[in-house]
């Protein structure tokens, strides 16, 4: 407010600099000279004004328009009048690359811009600076699910779109835990897998069988299922796109162990089945990854089978010296 006071913990919002009221302005004032109602909507949520001192602002707002100006050039103002004149150009470079979706990376790297639009945290989200983290390097950042509809009411979902936006490039779908837990379906993972490479993400979509259904004999049956539903309609050239991911499901946290021979013979499979969808030589150039507990101890002899191309890493990634050992292994098998 205008004495100064501290509410809110914006660090970027045009009217709340940094976390902190500027105390030489009386920011009321300002309010006075918006554009539209969006300033009502910030005094409801984080001013100590009272209700009635704010209706009286929306009316007063109302009853003289020709005294308010455009909120953008508001913003600019406040901007330059804090910040001065390069403070308000790096606030202006960090909004347009926003906006115009450009590297998250590149507005990433706008750290502590008094900028009239942008919010990092909130705005921009976390994942991004693990995008920026990661610039420069051969590690690339994914998310573990995607919806199939670009937009609308599906609460708690993730757009591919979203996903860009956060300069992600890979997608998990259909992950044993999505599958037991969450509903997922062949025929939804498809949906996924489709939708995932249409927008230009890296699909890696993941398949494997339960230990039920390994003792009933089903491994070949479920394999040829969850690729024939999985993958319908993917062609040769999505294949560009696409990773292949086989979790014996029995092997995840039970105890049990696959062995690289009983790991290579599925994997196998999965080549051979893919082949029959897009055809030989394209299935030969589709990365397959093994994800039913790789570790530093299995990961030279798992990597060394023909078809095993690569590992999703789940609980030995977490400790930094496992993650390593398995990163040289597959450096060597290289």
């Amino acid at each position: 407010d205008s004495t100064g006071k501290k509410f809110g913990k914006s660090e970027g919002n045009a009217l709340f600099l940094n976390g902190e009221m500027t105390p030489v302005f009386d920011w009321y004032q300002y309010f006075l000279r918006a554009a539209d109602a969006d300033v009502i909507r910030y005094l409801k949520v984080f001013s100590m004004r009272s209700l009635e001192e704010i209706a009286a602002l929306e009316t007063e707002m109302k009853a003289h328009p020709e005294a308010r100006i455009p909120q953008k050039a508001l913003a600019e103002e406040i901007t330059r009048l804090v910040h001065g004149e390069e403070g308000l150009r790096k606030a202006q470079e960090a909004t347009e690359a926003l906006y115009a979706k450009k590297s998250s990376a590149d507005v990433a790297k706008a750290e502590n811009v008094p900028s009239a639009r942008l919010r990092r945290e909130d705005c921009v989200g976390k994942a991004v600076f693990a995008v920026a983290a990661a610039a420069g390097t051969q590690v690339g950042i994914g998310t573990e699910n995607c919806h199939w509809k670009e937009s609308g009411a599906y609460t708690g979902e993730i757009s591919t779109g979203m996903i860009l936006d956060a300069g992600a490039k890979y997608v998990i779908i259909g992950h044993s835990e999505r599958r037991q837990y969450f509903g997922e379906t062949d025929e939804t993972v498809n949906l996924r897998a489709r939708a995932a490479i249409a927008a230009g993400l890296t699909a890696i979509v993941c398949v494997g069988e339960t230990l039920e259904e390994r003792e009933a004999g089903k491994l070949v049956e479920v394999i040829e299922r969850q690729m024939n539903v999985g993958l319908k309609d993917v062609t040769a050239a999505d294949c560009a796109k696409l990773v292949i991911a086989y979790e014996p499901v029995w092997a995840i946290g039970t105890g049990k162990t696959a062995t690289p021979d009983q790991a290579q013979e599925v994997h196998a499979l999965i080549r051979a089945t893919l082949a029959k969808l897009v055809g030989a030589e394209t299935a030969e150039t589709v990365r397959i990854q093994y994800g039913g507990s790789m570790k530093p101890g299995n990961a030279a002899e798992l990597l060394a089978k023909k078809d095993i191309d690569g590992g999703l890493i789940g609980g030995a990634a977490l400790k930094a010296a496992d993650f390593a050992g398995i990163i040289a292994a597959a450096s060597a098998a290289q």
